[in-house]
């Protein structure tokens, strides 16, 4: 690794480390978890482009890392009564949106195939 490449790569670092700081302090604040610091930072930082590709690389293998880390927070906040009523709410939704989905689907095969007057030939 060369030594523009190190700079480049400590420097965005610094700086998500930085704007995280400043989001987990603010949002301390307001009263919402860290865990939405967490992803307003990483939704700020997404936006910057003008990083080598190089640095680029480096940071996204930090931020899988990141991800991992953030998914265990998100897991130490949830208390199991709370996982439980999530557990009913995924299941009711989700039988819904799956519903709605097949019969999406199913409304518009059916409107292409007659609304355009193709015929089946068994």
């Amino acid at each position: 690794m060369a030594h523009f490449e190190i700079v480049s790569f400590l420097t965005a670092v610094i700086g998500l480390l930085g704007l995280l700081c400043v989001c987990l302090f603010a949002f301390g604040r307001v009263g919402a978890g860290s865990a939405v610091a967490f992803l307003v930072a990483g939704v700020v930082i997404g936006h910057f482009r003008d990083l080598p590709p190089e640095t680029v690389h480096m940071v996204q293998e930090i931020a899988e890392l990141g991800v991992v880390l953030l998914l265990f927070l998100i897991g130490l906040e949830i208390t199991p009564p709370q996982l439980r009523s999530l557990a009913k709410c995924v299941t009711f939704c989700g039988a819904f949106k799956v519903n709605r989905n097949v019969s999406g689907v199913s409304w518009h095969q059916f409107v292409i195939v007659f609304g355009a007057g193709i015929r089946w030939k068994v």
